[in-house]
């Protein structure tokens, strides 16, 4: 991809129309990059416009990520910026071993894909 707004000092997503002044609303990055990125990895079905996914999705995944990890809430809670450790626990959601492990099946199958569509560019 590229851009006429590469300079060092320049936003990473710029605002095309705003002539790269301001970088991209949250809300247009979302449905420009990160809903189609999930379609892509298979966790949204193509053309699905009902289900919510969003940047507080990541926050979710990355709380539990951690979680999962039993990296202290209260770390997590920093990384996060919550103002208490009781918000943070709410994002923080129990995996399931089978379903654990079904995911690292899943990344694991990306990681080979990946490394197979670099070899064919």
């Amino acid at each position: 991809m590229t851009t006429l707004y590469a300079d060092d000092a320049d936003w990473i997503f710029a605002s095309s129309d705003a002539k790269g002044r301001i970088p991209r609303a949250a809300s247009t990055m979302a449905k420009q990059y990160l809903r189609p990125a999930a379609v892509s990895a298979g966790v949204l079905a193509e053309g699905d416009k009902h289900t919510r996914f969003g940047w507080h999705s990541l926050r979710h995944s990355l709380a539990t990520y951690f979680g999962s990890l039993n990296v202290p809430v209260t770390v997590v809670q920093r990384a996060l910026r919550h103002a208490s450790t009781k918000m943070t626990a709410r994002y923080i959601h129990t995996v399931p071993t089978q379903q654990e492990r079904l995911q690292g099946a899943f990344l694991e199958a990306l990681k080979l894909n990946a490394g197979a569509n670099a070899g064919a560019n």
